[in-house]
């Protein structure tokens, strides 16, 4: 109530009574300190201080991290992984499958190419073709 329009008063932060180097992930907006990705080193107790003329007046309040959330998603994880892992294990298994049976195929291929190459080369009698298949 008592601040002029032209004069900014002087707003600090700190954590558990002293100044601290703030990662980028926690943002400034005059009065308050947003923490946009907690983490549980956040736990603490947290004072803004404003100073203007001749006046300080400072605010404390402590701050608590649920971590039973953070475990739930972590369990979230966990399974969505296992699952694709066992997925990955299934289209590994089905890919194994598949070359085995193409090579299989490729065998018989090659076995069928040979006979129709010898029977290009004549004679072309019943009993010749008879002992060729």
């Amino acid at each position: 109530d008592f601040l002029l329009p032209t004069r900014e008063p002087e707003i600090l932060w700190y954590k558990e009574c002293r100044t601290k180097t703030w990662r980028p992930s926690i943002v400034f907006k005059r009065d308050t300190l947003l923490i946009r990705e907690v983490r549980e080193d956040d736990i603490g107790n947290y004072t803004c201080e404003l100073k203007y003329g001749g006046f300080v007046v400072r605010r404390t309040t402590e701050l608590t991290v649920t971590v039973e959330r953070i475990q739930n998603q972590w369990d979230e994880v966990q399974e969505h992984l296992q699952n694709r892992r066992q997925q990955l294990n299934e289209m590994l298994k089905d890919s194994t499958q598949w070359l085995e049976a193409k090579e299989e195929a490729e065998q018989v291929l090659g076995q069928a190419r040979a006979k129709l190459e010898s029977w290009k080369e004549g004679p072309y009698t019943v009993d010749a073709i008879q002992k060729k298949i």
